[in-house]
């Protein structure tokens, strides 16, 4: 009899000590931030795995942005610096030409030819680079757009994920519960 109330009291005790063990790793696992059940999993798994695709189109379509919105740029700033040496370059030729001078001698009329001559070589020169900066900015614009949808659709990846993750949470706390 003595040794069956010792074992009984060495259940108890043992009952009572491993109550609370048990308690703990019960509320350590409700305070986990994910928990899925296996009914979920296969949904956790797709979120998950569209998430790290999303990240992983994310990092590259941003270098890609990033690139095309400097030649955006620089074909901005060659299209203005153009067009301004243009305007400079059309207004010496109207003021070389806005009235004929009176020439003394012919290397005098040769040189006023030349200046004329030259100022109206860069006007169509930088005429022809603020149009060449044009389709270069039309060319950069469209592929910055194409990148920046590209972002978008990486980003729109990523948040699905998360949604089927959350989900998938949601659920298992759900049937948790029940």
């Amino acid at each position: 009899m003595n040794k069956f109330l010792c074992s009984a009291f060495a259940a108890a005790l043992l009952t009572a000590t491993a109550l609370p063990t048990s308690a703990f790793a019960m509320q350590e696992a409700s305070q986990a931030d994910i928990i899925v059940t296996a009914q979920h999993q296969k949904m956790w798994d797709k979120g998950s795995k569209l998430e790290s695709e999303g990240l992983t189109a994310m990092e590259k379509a941003k270098k890609k942005l990033i690139s095309f919105s400097a030649d955006v740029v620089n074909a901005q700033n060659k299209r203005d610096s153009a067009r301004a040496q243009a305007e400079n370059a059309n207004a010496e030729f109207r003021n070389l030409t806005a009235s004929i001078p009176y020439f003394s001698d012919p290397e005098e009329a040769a040189r006023w030819a030349r200046q004329v001559d030259k100022a109206a070589g860069e006007w169509a020169k930088y005429s022809d680079r603020r149009m060449d900066g044009r389709e270069e900015l039309d060319k950069s614009s469209k592929k910055q757009i194409k990148a920046q949808a590209e972002v978008d659709k990486a980003q729109a990846k990523i948040d699905q994920g998360r949604a089927l993750k959350a989900e998938a949470e949601r659920l298992s706390r759900f049937d948790r519960a029940r």
